[in-house]
């Protein structure tokens, strides 16, 4: 039985960490326990100017919307309707205790319908305002075992944070990549590209700048222009089994110049970073592949000195100085020349220097570099 690895790309980019920060970093919460909040020491009043390590809100520690109830059908969920209610009087609380005795502010105003003692329908005239987790509670001087759920209107008003639970899980299938199984017989070969393009990492934040990857067909010589409008999560996943080699062309087809500058706080004092050995800056779009845990030949490795920058950008540094291309994977104009087999036998590598291009050479051009995998490893997921 052959062993499938999942070889999952993540972008290496060169330029280094984050600088540090003037805004102190969250280290607590609110007494609500859901807003976080700054302390300067135990004892001290907190403030929620405080951010992530890059000096951004923590989306991850945000606290919920807050909002009114939903008053629609469709806002009440009647999970038991008890008995002996006679005349239920409904109060819409909070769960998370919000202002006095978890009543928001301005309270919804809601209504029970029972029917031969058992509460049928909650009906609203008004949602109210502030409510993060709504609760329903209901009194009767006889009646009693009413269980009802009610929810925040994804309408809105909204105020703050953003929703819990809404974005359905990437499905990574749509993120597998297709092998050409051909090209190389016995390997199976990739051509990915790095772009930079809008990521949308949940429904209540605007889309980011982000930098990843994508697959583009076998024999693509050029970036795609313009970059696609966004990608699939961790894309592309690399299906591999194992002693089956995968061979890679990358092209980095970041932005050039200015716009190709990293859009985040950077740390140039990193190995690989800064200044280069003429003293002249690395530029910020340099890019490489690394597959961490495999038993790869050194020239695949993709360390700090094995990188490249986009075609066309004016710097010193086109490629990292321990960069190396694969000796049997040849190209012509950029574009990957089959290996020599019984059903191909021109226009070829491997076999004689006839079946070769006359302009045949193993560098893939400008913004590319080739690797190769030997997938010579147990079977995992791998980055």
């Amino acid at each position: 039985m052959k062993t499938r690895i999942l070889l999952v790309l993540i972008l290496i980019l060169f330029g280094g960490l984050a600088f540090a920060q003037t805004v102190p970093t969250c280290n607590g919460f609110d007494t609500t326990g859901t807003i976080p909040m700054y302390f300067a020491t135990p004892t001290a009043t907190g403030t929620t100017l405080c951010t992530d390590y890059f000096g951004k809100g923590n989306y991850a520690n945000s606290p919920l919307p807050a909002g009114p109830i939903d008053i629609t059908a469709t806002g009440f969920t009647i999970g038991d309707g008890g008995s002996g209610y006679t005349a239920p009087v409904v109060t819409i609380a909070d769960a998370l205790g919000t202002p006095t005795n978890g009543i928001p502010a301005t309270a919804a105003s809601c209504t029970a319908t029972a029917s031969a003692g058992v509460i049928t329908a909650i009906s609203c005239g008004s949602g109210g305002t502030g409510y993060l987790a709504p609760m329903v509670n209901i009194t009767d001087p006889t009646g009693s075992g009413a269980f009802i759920l009610a929810k925040v209107s994804a309408a809105g008003p909204l105020v703050g944070g953003i929703r819990k639970f809404v974005d359905a899980m990437p499905d990574l299938k749509g993120a597998i990549a297709v092998p050409d199984a051909v090209t190389f017989p016995g390997s199976d070969y990739y051509e990915i590209q790095l772009v930079e393009t809008k990521w949308q990492a949940h429904t209540d934040l605007p889309p980011t700048t982000v930098r990843g990857y994508i697959q583009a067909p076998t024999g693509t010589s050029a970036c795609p222009n313009p970059a696609p409008a966004t990608l699939n999560y961790l894309g592309p996943v690399i299906v591999a089994a194992k002693n089956r080699p995968v061979r890679v062309k990358f092209t980095n087809c970041l932005p050039t110049g200015a716009a190709g500058r990293l859009f985040i706080p950077m740390d140039a004092t990193y190995m690989g970073a800064g200044n280069g050995p003429d003293g002249t800056p690395y530029t910020e779009n340099r890019a490489t592949l690394h597959l961490h845990g495999g038993n790869t030949p050194w020239i695949s490795d993709g360390t700090p000195h094995q990188w490249t920058v986009p075609a066309g950008e004016v710097t010193n540094f086109k490629k990292g100085v321990s960069t190396q291309n694969v000796p049997d994977m040849f190209f012509s104009n950029g574009t990957v020349v089959p290996q020599c087999s019984a059903t191909v036998t021109s226009n070829c590598s491997g076999g004689t220097v006839a079946q070769l291009p006359v302009s045949a050479t193993n560098d893939p051009g400008d913004g590319s570099m080739t690797f190769y995998w030997t997938n010579q490893q147990g079977g995992r997921l791998m980055f």
